[in-house]
């Protein structure tokens, strides 16, 4: 079902954090105990192939305008694992232009062979507020959602450890990439509650821009959901450039840049379709039925509380 959206509602806005959180998953974590480091110069001259743990900030850009930022801090653990902290921010426009800040946090326990522990999460948008916290046993995931006050529980069984999107980055290190590979990851997505499958092509050497500076990458190529996300790394893969769709970007910046003011845009009145020929009044209609063409939906998928779609 595909409708108008006149207005952007407050659980529109957790679609749009769950593209958001996607940024988390280019981080190619080889765990190095190495100090806390957060010189950015310093770290994209840094040629090593070892990240290290600390900080790395991302601002959010909207066609240029700025209108949020990513932050990642990853600490050792006392068993020799990691702990993943993934904070974004953007700033969004809601019912008659007022402006909403949209809230994403995500934590993640990571073993020492990198593999999902557990994770907790909360999603804010506006009065909105969505939160959850999942654990794995062995082949079952239990998680617990919480919204609207009320808390419900589930087991999810699994084919294989799972991967958070915000942390598919230390899955990724422990396979060798090379140019022109392509291989599949299966991931968990806490806000849909459903595992996903993340297609990841390796397109090769590439150069980025980075505060001025013009630094050597490697160019990956991410498909989920019929959705192609770009980005470029660097040796240690960590990401200096993200497309994330809907005309958003991720860009690897300073502190100071990334939480820079920022302005409240409108992701889905700049980006939405107008479709003629519509009732004039559909409170009363409980589902409505488009027909879509003059595009290839091969690959496109989409089954939420909100709409589907079947070829």
């Amino acid at each position: 079902m595909f409708g108008p959206m006149k207005h952007f509602g407050p659980w529109d806005c957790l679609g749009v954090m769950a593209v958001i959180g996607f940024i988390g998953c280019l981080y190619i974590a080889q765990q190095d105990p190495g100090r806390h480091r957060s010189n950015l110069t310093e770290d994209i001259l840094d040629q090593s192939t070892k990240i290290r743990m600390g900080h790395e900030w991302l601002g959010l850009y909207f066609k240029q305008r700025r209108v949020g930022f990513v932050h990642i801090e990853k600490k050792r653990r006392k068993n020799d694992g990691v702990h993943y902290a993934v904070e974004a921010r953007i700033k969004q426009k809601g019912f008659f232009g007022h402006a909403i800040t949209l809230n994403l946090n995500v934590q993640a326990e990571l073993d020492r062979q990198t593999v999902l522990e557990s994770f907790v999460f909360d999603i804010k948008a506006g009065p909105a507020d969505l939160s959850g916290r999942g654990r794995v046993n062995g082949k079952t995931l239990t998680l617990i959602i919480q919204t609207g006050g009320v808390e419900r529980s589930q087991s999810i069984p699994l084919k294989s450890p799972p991967a958070l999107r915000e942390t598919l980055g230390p899955t990724l290190s422990r396979r060798d990439l090379k140019p022109g590979d392509t291989l599949t990851v299966p991931v968990f997505d806490p806000i849909t509650q459903r595992n996903q499958d993340v297609t990841i092509e390796i397109v090769g050497p590439d150069q980025v821009t980075v505060v001025d500076r013009l630094v050597a990458a490697t160019h990956i190529r991410q498909t989920i959901n019929g959705q192609t996300l770009n980005a470029w790394i660097n040796g240690r893969g960590e990401m200096l450039r993200q497309e994330l769709g809907m005309g958003l970007t991720a860009i690897r910046e300073t502190r100071t840049q990334a939480t820079a003011p920022t302005e409240s845009v409108s992701l889905i009145d700049a980006t939405m379709i107008p479709v003629e020929g519509l009732p004039k009044d559909l409170k009363k209609r409980p589902a409505l039925t488009l027909r879509l063409s003059g595009v290839d939906l091969s690959n496109f998928q989409i089954d939420s509380r909100r709409q589907s779609f079947q070829r």
